[in-house]
Formats: structure tokens, C-alpha cells, sequence
């Protein structure tokens, strides 16, 4: 009951805030249409032109391949809230699919980046109790499991990956491959930052790949320090206007 009366307030809350925004959209309009005393032809176009606005996304959002119940909070908002609508659409509900970033990257469509590799078939598992394991594995990812001359470690949690990563990093004699999502400016990311300067300025070859999405609060002074001890850092996706981009 405490939960459900929760979501009804919750619910209400947003309702009411919708409705507070749309009478100081009201207000704004008003006021600079007065203040302004544009003509009618103005206020002509510009109605049009919010009208067009609405029709296109409304069309946009109906067309799309999506489930029904993905369309539907969308098109409830458009029909009461058509400004809010509009905005909030414009912001968060765009198809990253439909994108120029999309179309620009041939591997990531259509998942291509994994179909380069080998089938099943292509290899023999010398160890037939898990061969089917493997096939099905490879069925559900696409991807080979390769497991004859590897071995893996696994860790469950940062106070043992951490330290494991720092020594093996001071180890390292000739390159360094370094790749994160997340890489912030905090105590823990200027530990790995001081090693990779330090084994670039003696001379070891030190990429690193780090997410333009997951690392956006980074500090660009501290990215361009690494860069200035000789680290190759890669941005992946860079995020310019990151409230805006879906």
C-alpha cells in the first residue's frame, strides 16, 4: 500500500509540475507577444511552424520499429504536453540507430564487428565433455571461445583487481594496452596516471582507450597531462554537448 501510494504521488508530482511548466510557457508567450506587439502574421508562422514541428516527431515516433509500449508514453506526452513533449524528445528520445554517429560506423552496424571471426566448426575442441558448452556459447555471443594456451583470472571486486593491474603495469618493459570506461581524476586514477606517465617517459609504448561517455567528468587537464608525458590516449565518442546527446 506505502509503495502504490508512492508511485500515485509520484505520478501527481510530475503531473503538476507539467502543468506549472506549461502555464510559464503561457506567461513567457504573452508577455513577449505584448511586449514586442508582434503582428498576426508572425504569430501565424510561428504556430505553424510548432505545428509542423509536432507533426513531423508525432509521424517519426508511430513509424518506428519499436514496441508499442515504448511509443506510447511518448505519443500521451506529445498529445498533453505538446511543448514539454517536444523538448524532451528533442533531448532524450531520439534513435541513436537513426543518428549520423550510427551511419558513420560500418563495423558497428548489423553487429559486424564479430563476424570476422572463426565458426565452431572451423576448430577442434580436444576436450569433448565441454565442446557442445563452447558451440553454445559461441551461438549466444559470436564470438570464438578460445580457451587452448590461455589462462584467465578472475576478480570479484577492486580491492584485489587494483592492486593486481598497479603491479602488473610496474612490471611491464615494452608496451602497455590500457582500457577503461570509466576513467576519473580521483585518488585510484592518479595512481594508474602516474605509472603509465612514468613508464612512457622511459620509453615503453603506452596506448590508452578510455570512453568519451563514461569519462565526461573527466578534467582535461588531467587527460592533458598524460598526453604531454607521452601517452597515446584515445577518446572513444567524444561527448561535446552531453545533456543533448542521446
Amino acid at each position: 500500500m506505502e509503495r502504490n501510494l508512492r508511485k500515485n504521488l509520484m505520478v501527481v508530482i510530475i503531473l503538476l509540475l507539467a502543468l506549472g511548466f506549461r502555464f510559464l510557457l503561457e506567461f513567457i508567450f504573452i508577455s513577449i507577444w505584448d511586449f514586442f506587439d508582434l503582428s498576426t502574421f508572425t504569430g501565424f508562422f510561428v504556430r505553424t511552424l510548432f505545428v509542423v514541428v509536432f507533426l513531423v516527431i508525432w509521424f517519426s515516433i508511430t513509424l518506428r520499429s519499436d514496441n508499442p509500449h515504448q511509443k506510447l508514453p511518448w505519443l500521451l506526452l506529445l498529445t498533453f504536453e505538446p511543448v514539454l513533449g517536444i523538448t524532451l524528445f528533442l533531448t532524450f528520445g531520439r534513435s541513436f540507430k537513426q543518428s549520423r554517429r550510427y551511419r558513420k560506423r560500418p563495423y558497428m552496424q548489423g553487429r559486424n564487428y564479430i563476424t570476422q571471426e572463426a565458426s565452431p566448426e572451423d576448430f577442434s575442441y580436444q576436450d569433448d565433455a565441454h565442446a557442445e558448452i563452447f558451440k553454445a556459447a559461441h551461438h549466444c555471443s559470436h564470438h570464438q571461445p578460445f580457451y587452448q594456451n590461455t589462462t584467465v583470472e578472475v576478480f570479484k571486486n577492486g580491492e584485489t583487481f587494483y592492486p593486481a593491474l598497479i603491479q602488473d603495469l610496474k612490471a611491464a618493459k615494452h608496451t602497455i594496452l590500457f582500457e577503461f570506461f570509466i576513467f576519473r581524476h580521483d585518488e585510484t586514477s592518479r595512481q594508474f596516471a602516474d605509472i603509465l606517465k612514468q613508464k612512457a617517459k622511459e620509453g615503453l609504448q603506452v596506448k590508452v582507450i578510455i570512453d568519451g561517455l563514461g569519462s565526461a567528468r573527466t578534467k582535461r587537464s588531467f587527460l592533458k597531462d598524460l598526453r604531454s608525458a607521452g601517452v597515446d590516449l584515445i577518446i572513444n565518442d567524444k561527448i561535446y554537448f552531453p545533456l543533448f546527446n542521446t
